[in-house]
């Protein structure tokens, strides 16, 4: 198979998978409706993946990548980097839409396949929270305490925000207002 085919195929399966997962869990799904729905062969599955869950970890580490990469140029404790911090999940959003309510979601046998990406973003995360908890805005400055509560709050409110006009503003005012006095 030619370069170009493999890396058309390996698209297919990823945006494949993607529009699947954004439906149903990964464990549900039959490997049997994504090669139907990619129009592929067995083989030529098992040719890329070993299985459906690595499918959805090459899915999802980009959420946590291009994350970890925007976080790492937040080196000094500007209080711009709460927004930029919250620009993260509205530009993952706008390009990674599936895969970002995907990692939100991971079961067991995913996580194991995505746990240093997803430890390394958490680090990341953390580390420039550290950095800004001495500012005097938070409602509560503890950086562990902020993560936890951006790490379990911060899609599901998109989820709900992204359903109304200008979503991007009522999504940074929802959260500021909750981390920001």
């Amino acid at each position: 198979m030619g370069k170009n085919k493999t890396g058309e195929v390996k698209t297919r399966l990823l945006q494949t998978g993607e529009a699947i997962f954004s439906t149903q869990e990964v464990s549900a799904t039959p490997v049997a409706q994504i090669l139907t729905q990619a129009g592929i062969t067995r083989r030529t599955f098992y040719r890329y993946y070993a299985n459906k869950h690595e499918l959805a970890a090459d899915i999802v580490r980009p959420v946590f990548t291009e994350s970890i990469i925007t976080l790492e140029l937040m080196t000094d404790d500007n209080a711009a980097n709460i927004d930029r911090i919250i620009d993260i999940y509205i530009g993952l959003d706008e390009k990674r839409r599936d895969a970002l309510n995907l990692s939100s979601r991971l079961d067991p046998q995913l996580f194991a396949l995505v746990a240093d990406e997803h430890n390394a973003y958490v680090a990341a995360l953390l580390k420039v929270l550290e950095r800004l908890s001495d500012l005097p805005l938070w409602r509560n400055p503890n950086p562990a305490y902020n993560l936890q509560l951006i790490a379990r709050t911060a899609i599901p409110i998109l989820k709900i925000c992204r359903e109304q006009p200008g979503y991007p503003a009522l999504y940074r005012a929802t959260i500021r207002g909750m981390l920001l006095k």
